[in-house]
């Protein structure tokens, strides 16, 4: 079974995604503000993530090996920097929720391609793709 830590755990997508993994047996644990409840069986990491310091000293403070950490509420490039930084040697894959606002609104159509030119200015779809792009150039460490 896996050891699986959510950015991000009682929205729509954190909250299935983690009744999916405990229905199948896996361990899971979220960091949360606190401010809503988390699915049962759930362990809160209370912290807010855009406090970095406390962040990290949170994770640090689990002394845990996560099979996945998946950031279901990162979407500026601080918050892509803070995952490479804390979970690059406590994680083995980080995996990072982005959206389809990532594509130019002109040219959006389904399914989407790689190839299609992105939205690049200060919106919720561009700081998403500033994102993804610091996670392609980032120096992983152990994570895949």
């Amino acid at each position: 079974m896996m050891e699986i830590l959510l950015i991000g755990g009682s929205g729509f997508v954190s909250g299935t995604l983690a009744d999916v993994a405990l229905a199948q047996g896996h361990t899971v644990a979220a960091v949360t503000r606190g401010q809503r409840a988390l699915a049962s069986g759930v362990q809160p990491i209370v912290v807010d993530r855009r406090d970095r310091a406390a962040f990290a000293a949170a994770i640090a403070a689990q002394q845990r090996q996560w099979d996945l950490v998946v950031d279901c509420i990162g979407y500026e490039a601080a918050d892509a920097e803070q995952d490479v930084a804390v979970f690059r040697d406590c994680a083995k894959q980080l995996v990072f929720i982005s959206t389809d606002f990532v594509y130019d609104p002109a040219r959006r159509s389904f399914p989407q391609t790689e190839e299609t030119d992105y939205y690049l200015n200060h919106s919720y779809g561009g700081k998403k793709r500033e994102c993804e792009v610091i996670f392609q150039k980032s120096e992983s460490g152990n994570m895949a």
